[in-house]
């Protein structure tokens, strides 16, 4: 290890610790920019990418890693404003239109076109209760599978219960979203549709980077020093017999 990389090494540690020194120093070093991925047959997975691929290889169209949101809008609604806003979601955002394929048996990320998106619309107004055939639908949406290879992993479907009365129903799948995501996407929807109803430009800035970026850097740093140095922890940690936990369980241990 070269004494540049032991110094850049010493800063992430630092920096992981929570030394606010370290990141301004990685900063200025450029660590934190984004190196574009190159396309080659699709993008590698991130570490928690392949680990959700593996258990629908096991489990597949499992919904325990669906994740609904849904989105109440009382008043008048600009209905075509909402699709304009949606379409232009999933164009800005590579994640919204990511598939997972396997290609010589390795899992990667394929980016489509945002052209096959579209808004679904279901009109529950006639309905004797609107509002609980619209819950209804919601549990549906929320547990229906996901095809990981053939996509969409996400989904949007605005229910009509009344002419003032919508709700939103949005559900991606864990592997192309999370929680930190989800408040993302509501606040650049909302921000998306307010632009679209005054017709304004668009209100966001071009995104420096994709995930499939975030993922190409990680799957550098643990082939590299940092990927070594973290395997090698956990194998002292973990290495050795273990002594087994007495809780009491409902069937008895198997010989292992």
């Amino acid at each position: 290890m070269t004494d540049e990389s032991a110094q850049l090494e010493i800063l992430k540690q630092r920096a992981r610790a929570g030394d606010p020194a370290a990141l301004a120093e990685l900063r200025a070093r450029g660590f934190f920019a984004a190196k574009k991925a190159a396309r080659g047959d699709g993008w590698p997975l991130s570490a928690a990418q392949r680990r959700l691929w593996i258990i629908d290889q096991m489990r597949p169209g499992l919904p325990a890693y669906n994740m609904p949101d849904a989105l109440q809008f009382d008043g008048a609604l600009d209905v075509a404003a909402l699709r304009a806003a949606v379409r232009r979601l999933v164009e800005r955002h590579e994640t919204l239109r990511t598939t997972i394929t396997t290609i010589g048996g390795e899992p990667r990320q394929i980016v489509g076109s945002a052209d096959g998106f579209s808004l679904r619309e279901v009109d529950l107004s006639g309905e004797p209760d609107p509002l609980a055939a619209a819950r209804k639908a919601a549990a549906d949406d929320a547990l229906a599978p996901f095809d990981l290879a053939r996509g969409p992993l996400f989904r949007v479907t605005l229910v009509r219960m009344g002419s003032e009365r919508h709700l939103l129903l949005c559900t991606l799948h864990h592997i192309v979203s999370d929680a930190w995501s989800t408040a993302v996407l509501r606040r650049e929807l909302a921000a998306l549709y307010t632009a679209g109803v005054a017709g304004a430009g668009h209100p966001l800035p071009p995104l420096r980077a994709h995930y499939r970026d975030f993922a190409a850097w990680q799957n550098r740093e643990l082939a590299g020093p940092t990927g070594a140095a973290q395997r090698d922890y956990w194998r002292r940690q973990l290495g050795g017999e273990r002594a087994a936990l007495a809780l009491p369980t409902d069937f008895p241990r198997p010989a292992v």
